[in-house]
């Protein structure tokens, strides 16, 4: 698979690994896979009847995140993704 960074994933069994930790956690993280020095953390909404997957995302200088922030990002992230798609759909 193509990348952007050495950090990108570049297996389809990585992607596939990484997919399945996405489902569990409820969110998606990057850590510098698609920018050097930027880290981010986002939420999808539920497709719903709308035509195109709409996600929230919040990116973070990498050296500003810690699992911590990760977290609570990833909290206020699902909690506005539950008020947000009552208002989209």
């Amino acid at each position: 698979m193509p990348t952007l960074t050495p950090s990108s994933i570049s297996t389809r069994s990585a992607l596939e690994k990484e997919l399945q930790k996405v489902r569990r956690m409820g969110y998606a993280t990057s850590n510098q896979e698609s920018e050097d020095g930027v880290c981010s953390v986002a939420v999808a909404l539920p497709a719903g009847k709308a035509p195109i997957r709409l996600a929230l995302n919040v990116a973070v200088p990498v050296h500003r995140m810690n699992t911590k922030h990760t977290q609570r990002i990833a909290e206020a992230l699902k909690a506005a993704v539950i008020e947000s798609a009552g208002l989209l759909h």
